[in-house]
């Protein structure tokens, strides 16, 4: 039985290729920050090599090992330093070029895969195009936009969606997470981001954060040029500043959906008179251009440039 929440076509498909004996060989998880991508590879994961009757069946030893990823025949590739280096890429190489240990595949999970080097994505290429017979690849990334196209004309890409908000407050409010009132609250907030709603639900700190960081928003227009640079500069500081700009474009978005006339729509509703207010400052045309241009910067900084500079 799968657990995650949403992306039911996605479990749909590969249920039918595990069934069928058909699935791809490498595949590409894409979607937003915190939207499920990583929950999804690991249960793709545990469903191929379960010993239950429906995998994932989470609850043989496979299942169970490969959820908490201590399985023997998995690895996972997480950025380091921000980057997915060569290392890391020749590492799994030399994992998946061994047989099972007790599965029946040998299962390479690389996340965040936009942020890796132009080296380690050359490297990764050399396996996707002659895979090991046992190894299956799960790459996941922001967007396929960000990876080469030859890296992405490998794989099977199932491009997540944003979740419905219905479907986030119901899964927060069966698993007892958080009362109804609250799971909507946070189902509101998550703009269909079932990770972030999950740690909003387990963490009140994050609901904080998200809350200073669209006041943090809303004083900066209130200051001039100086005061906003000095802002950008101390951001490019912190330990998760695309985190923050993910904040700031939820805000934007509210100003747009304003300032389109559709104020039921806002997300952020303690804020809203403030983000009225910007709205008769700003214009459609003015919020539009602050959205998109938050987005571009988040792009960037999540698919930072491949100079030699960067360590191998």
């Amino acid at each position: 039985m799968w657990q995650t929440i949403g992306h039911a076509w996605a479990v749909e498909q590969l249920s039918a290729d595990i069934a069928s004996g058909s699935f791809a060989r490498a595949s590409l998880f894409t979607g937003a920050e915190h939207i499920g991508k990583l929950h999804l590879a690991v249960e793709f994961a545990a469903a191929l090599n379960c010993s239950g009757a429906e995998p994932p069946c989470q609850t043989c030893e496979h299942c169970r090992r490969t959820l908490t990823r201590s399985h023997p025949d998995l690895v996972v590739i997480e950025p380091d330093g921000g980057h997915v280096r060569i290392g890391q890429i020749r590492e799994m190489q030399h994992e998946l070029a061994l047989r099972p240990y007790e599965g029946r595949w040998r299962i390479a999970i690389v996340t965040d895969m936009h942020t890796a080097t132009e080296e380690a994505e050359n490297a990764l290429l050399k396996t996707l195009e002659e895979p090991p017979a046992h190894a299956v690849i799960i790459l996941t990334a922001i967007d396929a936009g960000l990876l080469q196209p030859t890296v992405v004309s490998r794989c099977r890409v199932m491009a997540l969606q944003p979740i419905q908000r219905q479907a986030i407050a119901a899964a927060l409010t069966d698993r007892g997470l958080v009362e109804p009132v609250q799971a909507e609250e946070i189902a509101r907030l998550s703009a269909g981001r079932v990770g972030w709603a999950l740690e909003a639900a387990a963490h009140a700190t994050v609901l904080q954060e998200h809350e200073q960081s669209v006041e943090q928003l809303l004083e900066l227009l209130r200051h001039g040029h100086a005061a906003r640079v000095s802002a950008a500069a101390a951001l490019t500081k912190e330990d998760v500043p695309a985190q923050v700009l993910a904040e700031w474009q939820s805000a934007w978005r509210d100003v747009m959906l304003i300032s389109a006339g559709c104020p039921e729509l806002v997300t952020n509703r303690q804020q809203r008179e403030a983000l009225a207010r910007l709205a008769d400052m700003v214009s459609l045309e003015g919020a539009w251009r602050a959205t998109t241009e938050t987005l571009q910067a988040i792009n960037q900084l999540d698919n930072p440039m491949r100079i030699n500079a960067v360590k191998k």
